[in-house]
């Protein structure tokens, strides 16, 4: 695909999305929601809001063209090295202990998975996006966090200086209530296109699970994942939000598994998103020139199982606690599945 069609189909699927959402939740509110392109030559893209907390909501979401362009080349790298290798005995290896992947290339072509990869990534970043806005993560942040930046940005911005202390573990954690957000809206969006074909369902699962993978190693500039015993800068390493991600996933599944007859267990879940996630932390390493992982740390292991990220954890946990109960105050149009919830076990773990 030429990168003049990758714009095309961006503004097509989210100009879309964009009208959908000022029908059914800002007109009846009288707020509105604006989608605006940068040209800036950086891959970023950000959430403003021009309104008070109690007042009409004015939103703008904006994408980099140069986002979309790196996001859809990563994607189609991933695709092209997961159709080289997947059929490997070196792979088959790695995966010993997981459940066969389900059949991607009996259904898609190459092209086509890195086409609806693409388009479940780049839906991904626009609900991560819109999960600031309407759970009002910019005032969470400036009352909480004392940030005085009133726009939200994805990637780091020259110049700005790393966050720490109490900045930091707000902007991690609503970070993470914006990957939260996201997942449900791009998991409502995958049972509506695929409810007629439950294996073709199972492998769309597969392919968003992947491209979420990309999208974060994406948005931490790709640099190698490290446990850290406290937040650092504005964004959790791409291991801790897939880690915290998958479990919403299983949950959701659960959930709607019966209605919606998808026929997936918690174990066949399990294994499908740890491949999948795995899948791609395997093409992070190839693209860094890496003939085989240095440690376990970019792969799934589970929460209970991160001894290393433990005091980290905690500290999400605490942040959380602490900015719950403004994030529910003041969101627009919430739904109890959007936000971040941390079971008993988990916190007996983080606090063990």
């Amino acid at each position: 695909m030429e990168d003049l069609q990758i714009y095309e189909l961006s503004a097509n699927v989210l100009n879309g999305i964009t009208k959908d959402l000022n029908e059914s939740v800002y007109a009846p509110i009288n707020g509105v929601l604006a989608l605006k392109w940068s040209t800036e030559p950086t891959f970023n893209a950000s959430a403003s809001s021009k309104s008070g907390i109690k007042d009409p909501p004015d939103h703008e979401i904006c994408l980099h063209y140069e986002l979309v362009r790196q996001l859809y080349r990563d994607i189609e790298g991933f695709c092209d090295f997961y159709f080289q290798q997947h059929t490997t005995d070196w792979w088959s290896t790695f995966f010993n202990n997981l459940d066969d992947a389900p059949p991607l290339f009996e259904f898609f072509t190459v092209e086509q998975c890195s086409h609806n990869m693409f388009v479940g990534a780049l839906t991904f970043v626009y609900f991560h996006e819109l999960g600031h806005l309407l759970q009002q993560h910019g005032y969470i942040r400036q009352e909480i966090g004392g940030n005085e930046q009133t726009r939200i940005f994805e990637s780091k911005v020259a110049g700005d200086a790393i966050l720490r202390g109490k900045q930091s573990s707000v902007s991690h954690v609503t970070e993470l209530c914006a990957d939260s957000y996201a997942t449900v809206k791009c998991l409502y969006e995958l049972m509506r296109h695929f409810d007629d074909n439950k294996e073709e369902l199972r492998v769309a699962l597969f392919m968003l699970v992947c491209s979420l993978s990309c999208i974060f190693h994406k948005f931490s500039d790709e640099v190698d994942c490290t446990p850290s015993d406290t937040p650092v800068g504005s964004h959790p390493n791409p291991s801790i939000r897939m880690e915290l991600n998958l479990p919403h996933i299983y949950e959701l599944m659960d959930l709607i598994a019966e209605p919606s007859g998808h026929l997936m267990n918690r174990r066949d879940l399990v294994h499908l998103c740890s491949r999948a996630s795995d899948s791609s932390s395997l093409y992070q390493i190839a693209k860094n020139g890496l003939s085989k992982p240095e440690n376990d740390y970019q792969f799934i292991r589970g929460l209970l199982n991160r001894e290393d990220d433990k005091n980290y954890l905690k500290h999400i946990v605490e942040t959380w606690d602490e900015i719950e109960g403004m994030l529910r105050e003041f969101t627009i149009d919430g739904s109890e599945l959007d936000y971040l919830s941390f079971s008993k076990v988990f916190r007996e773990y983080v606090n063990s």
